[in-house]
């Protein structure tokens, strides 16, 4: 007993001595070297961000576009170093030029600096396409009438409004599978504009039904689902100064007492100080229509289109620039169509061919930069002008499209 307990008080621990004195100090002196190289590791990895603050930028830009259910289609390290200091809000513009197959890398600091932000085009135009006639019984009424395997889909549109856009877009990715069940893939359905004319207002119907515009012959009225191309009035007026295809009024362009050139202009202001409006006339290939001006052209043409008892879709120019895939597929789907097999062809070239067309002509790009911000809407216009206008147009038009009016007549 005695012996077990002097070997257990031989394994008690001693007391401190110095020993464990010296251990204490070692210890002390290690974690005071950990926090001195803790605080040099810091302000190396805060340096390193700092040097990499453009990469984060880039970094922002897919995650800000994936938040937005945008199609991520770059990586932040492909992108030019002076492209990564754009704002996170233009990378589903980035991204939809990335899918009509345009390198965003080849893009200058410039071109990338005019693009606008998707918040400038949702402000603008709504973040979805508008189509009359999807949610009005227009597919249905057009599928279910006479012989589905003798349709067609044709494109309509006053002057200026992208109908060779729209054309080239279905032509190049829709198909109506019934008629070519019968006629042959080489009879796929789709015509770049309407048996009557694309041009040609439809307010006379005995005059739409008996009219055929040339190869249009044997066609049927009622076998066509008209595909019909608006555009905002903000820019399509100043579109017809540029290129009046068959319009034509008294003046193309006038000065002001400042000397600044007014156009396109509604209002004539008399010597006695009246004022009267700016009447236009266009040269159809049967006949010539009359209108009070410019802005009673567009209400006239696309009010027609609106009040017909026949299938129609009217759709906005805007949204076959921002959401293309997306129109011509609904747009197809509707005339019972298929999108056809493989990548979506997008339209990067001007959609306008020959010298009818004039020598200006905007690639996807520029039409991006033009149409997604409003510097260039209501231009070369009077205080007259606009308030002209802004009394003028037909509301009903101006509400179903989403466009705006002039938020002031001295702007």
């Amino acid at each position: 007993m005695d012996a077990k307990l002097r070997r257990t008080r031989g394994t008690m621990p001693k007391p401190p001595g110095r020993q464990t004195y010296h251990s204490s100090v070692v210890w002390g002196m290690l974690s005071i070297l950990g926090l001195a190289f803790c605080w040099v590791n810091a302000l190396y990895l805060l340096r390193l961000v700092e040097q990499t603050s453009t990469d984060l930028q880039a970094s922002e830009v897919i995650v800000h576009a994936a938040r937005a259910n945008a199609s991520v289609l770059f990586e932040p390290n492909q992108l030019p170093h002076d492209h990564t200091l754009i704002h996170p809000d233009k990378a589903p513009i980035l991204n939809l030029l990335q899918e009509a197959g345009l390198d965003v890398r080849t893009l200058s600091s410039e071109i990338v600096a005019s693009i606008p932000s998707w918040s400038q085009v949702t402000a603008l135009y709504g973040h979805q396409p508008r189509i009359y006639g999807m949610d009005q019984g227009v597919c249905d009424a057009f599928q279910q009438s006479s012989n589905p395997a003798e349709h067609f889909l044709g494109v309509a549109g006053t002057f200026n409004t992208g109908t060779n856009l729209l054309a080239a877009l279905l032509i190049q990715n829709c198909h109506l599978p019934a008629r070519i069940k019968v006629h042959g893939p080489g009879s796929p359905g789709i015509r770049w504009q309407v048996p009557w004319g694309k041009h040609t207002p439809v307010d006379d119907e005995d005059f739409r039904q008996r009219h055929k515009a040339a190869h249009d012959q044997d066609l049927e009225a009622d076998n066509v689902l008209a595909a019909v191309a608006i555009r905002d009035p903000a820019v399509w007026m100043a579109s017809m100064c540029r290129h009046p295809y068959a319009m034509r009024w008294q003046l193309t362009a006038r000065k002001d007492t400042n000397g600044t050139i007014h156009c396109p202009h509604f209002v004539m202001e008399e010597t006695d100080g009246t004022n009267h409006s700016v009447p236009v006339h266009v040269r159809y290939s049967n006949f010539t229509r009359h209108y009070e001006s410019m802005v009673h052209h567009w209400n006239e043409w696309y009010g027609a289109y609106l009040d017909v008892s026949w299938p129609r879709l009217l759709l906005r120019f805007e949204d076959l620039i921002f959401h293309p895939r997306q129109v011509t597929q609904k747009v197809c789907e509707c005339a019972g169509g298929k999108l056809n097999s493989g990548p979506f062809r997008y339209m990067v070239e001007s959609a306008k061919k020959g010298a009818v067309h004039g020598t200006k002509k905007t690639n996807y790009v520029d039409a991006i930069v033009r149409y997604g911000t409003s510097n260039h809407h209501w231009k070369g216009m009077s205080r007259a002008d606009l308030a002209y206008v802004k009394q003028h147009l037909d509301p009903r038009l101006m509400q179903i499209f989403g466009y705006s009016y002039p938020t002031q007549p001295d702007m």
